[in-house]
């Protein structure tokens, strides 16, 4: 797997581990760390876990300062070569972090891994409007 395109056959684990290789994805990791240990303090007072999809918008809005500092590296920062991070890459990193950083692990809700979401009912209702 040679570029972000490819990590789509895989599953979830192996399009990260994939991903990793690539140049950019460390550099994006990095400000996954940053964004994280800025929050974490005012996450652990409040003792709520938060989803890791805040984490990812802000990578995306920060895209450009990752873009720049790799490019004033003479690094190429192509998103295909790894300088951005696909939606379904989320629960990897979020793992990743707080596997390497034990005093930050339950700061992100998770699933258990290979779960899949429950059946949701949904109930269609129709409304005859009256006419009179």
């Amino acid at each position: 797997m040679s570029t972000q395109y490819d990590l789509f056959a895989a599953i979830p684990q192996q399009q990260f581990e994939a991903w990793r290789q690539l140049p950019g994805a460390k550099h994006v990791l990095k400000d996954a760390f940053r964004i994280t240990a800025s929050y974490v303090p005012q996450w652990k007072k409040s003792g709520i876990s938060v989803s890791f999809a805040l984490i990812a918008e802000l990578i995306r809005h920060r895209v450009k300062h990752v873009h720049s500092r790799a490019v004033a590296r003479e690094i190429k920062a192509a998103s295909m070569d790894g300088f951005s991070m696909n939606n379904s890459l989320s629960a990897s990193v979020a793992r990743f972090i707080m596997e390497r950083r034990p005093e930050w692990v339950g700061i992100f809700q998770t699933r258990e891994l290979g779960s899949t979401n429950k059946p949701r009912r949904c109930v269609v209702v129709a409304i005859k409007e009256r006419m009179g």
